[in-house]
C-alpha cells in the first residue's frame, strides 16, 4: 500500500509539474484608448528575433509569445509609442493595464523581475520624463551596486541607462553584476534591440505612398533634394505640446535659412481628426501626410521608426544622413 501511494504520490508531483510548466508566455492587457488596432512586439525568443504585429480589440490585447530564457519584450502601438516593456519567460502570465492619455502610469507585472524593474521606475518616476538624464543614470548606478545578484540590476543598465556609448564604460558596469545575474541571453537580447534599430533597415528613402491632406494617396518623392521628414503624433500633453512647438520652430528656422531642403511631417496616428487644425495651427509651409497603419504601415515598416517624434535626414540621392529623435541633430546632417 505504501508503494502504490508512493506511486500515486510521484505521479501527482509530474503531473503539477507538467500543468506548471509552458512552452510560451502570455500577455494579458487592457489600455483604455488603445481601442483596436496592430501593435508591434519585439523581442528575442528562442527562434531569434521577433517583431510580430498583433490585433488589439476594444483596448484589450491577448498575446502568446516563445522565450525559454528570460527576454525583455517591447509592446509598441502603430504610432511608434512604446506602451510597455518587461522581462519574461515561458510560463510567466503577464498583465498590462492602464490608460493610453497616462502611459507613466500603465502596471505591468507577471514575476519578481518585472516587478522590481517597475518598482525602480515608478520610485524614480519625475527622472523617466527627461532623456537622457545623468540623474537617473546614477540612480541606476547606485541600484547596480547596492544589488549586484539582481537580475533588474543588469536590464536597468541596458534599457534605462542612457550613458553606455562605449563598449569600455558598459563591459566595466556590467561586470559589477553576478554573473548569474547577467546572462548571455538577456545581454545579446538588449544589443540585437540596439542593432535592430540602428543596422536592419532601409539604408535610403526613394518615394513614400502616403495619404495627403486631399484624402487621397500620392507619391511623395524624397532623392531629387536634400530631404527632412517629420513623424510625429497627437500626444496633446502639456511637455509633448512644448516640445512640438520648438520642433516646429526649429525647422521653420532651417527654412528660412536654406529654402532648398524638402520637408515634409508625416502623422503616425489612426485618428486623423485633429490633423487639419494642428497643421493649420502650426503655420507651416511645407507639406503634410498620414498612415492610417501607423510605423507597421507598408510604407514605413523598412525605416524601422521606434517612436515619435522621429526625424529622418537623406541627401540629395535619397540616402539617409540622420535617423533619431533630436531635430538639431537631423538639420545639422542636412548641411
Amino acid at each position: 500500500m505504501k508503494q502504490t501511494a508512493h506511486l500515486w504520490l510521484a505521479l501527482l508531483a509530474a503531473w503539477l509539474l507538467a500543468s506548471c510548466s509552458s512552452d510560451s508566455f502570455k500577455i494579458d492587457g487592457k489600455i483604455e484608448g488603445l481601442g483596436t488596432q496592430n501593435v508591434h512586439v519585439v523581442y528575442n525568443g528562442d527562434e531569434g528575433a521577433v517583431d510580430a504585429i498583433m490585433p488589439t480589440h476594444d483596448d484589450e490585447l491577448r498575446i502568446k509569445c516563445h522565450s525559454s530564457e528570460m527576454t525583455v519584450v517591447s509592446v509598441i502601438d502603430m504610432r511608434g509609442v512604446l506602451l510597455a516593456r518587461f522581462a519574461a519567460q515561458n510560463g510567466d502570465e503577464i498583465s498590462i493595464m492602464g490608460k493610453l492619455e497616462r502611459l507613466d502610469d500603465i502596471k505591468v507585472s507577471g514575476n519578481d523581475v518585472t516587478d522590481e524593474w517597475m518598482t525602480f521606475r515608478e520610485a524614480n518616476a519625475s527622472l523617466y520624463q527627461s532623456l537622457p538624464n545623468q540623474a537617473l543614470d546614477q540612480a541606476i548606478e547606485k541600484y547596480v551596486k547596492a544589488n549586484p545578484k539582481h537580475l533588474c540590476s543588469t536590464i536597468l543598465l541596458l534599457y534605462d541607462h542612457g550613458d553606455l556609448t562605449s563598449n569600455d564604460s558598459k563591459l566595466k558596469l556590467l561586470q559589477q553584476i553576478a554573473p548569474e545575474a547577467r546572462p548571455d541571453h538577456l545581454i545579446t537580447s538588449a544589443e540585437w534591440l540596439q542593432e535592430y534599430y540602428t543596422h536592419h533597415m532601409a539604408k535610403a528613402v526613394h518615394s513614400l505612398h502616403l495619404c495627403g491632406t486631399s484624402g487621397d494617396f500620392e507619391r511623395l518623392v524624397v532623392d531629387k533634394q536634400r530631404s527632412l521628414l517629420y513623424f510625429w503624433n497627437n500626444d496633446f500633453s502639456a511637455e509633448s505640446s512644448r516640445l512640438r512647438r520648438d520642433i516646429i520652430a526649429a525647422i521653420k528656422r532651417m527654412k528660412a535659412g536654406d529654402a532648398s531642403v524638402m520637408v515634409a511631417d508625416i502623422l503616425l496616428d489612426a485618428d486623423s481628426t485633429r490633423w487639419a487644425s494642428t497643421c493649420r495651427r502650426d503655420s507651416t509651409s511645407w507639406r503634410h501626410y498620414w498612415v492610417p497603419g501607423g510605423v507597421v504601415d507598408a510604407a514605413l515598416k523598412d525605416f524601422r521608426i521606434p517612436s515619435a517624434p522621429y526625424f529622418l535626414a537623406t541627401d540629395s540621392l535619397g540616402r539617409i544622413t540622420y535617423r533619431g529623435t533630436d531635430v538639431h541633430a537631423a538639420i545639422r546632417s542636412l548641411h
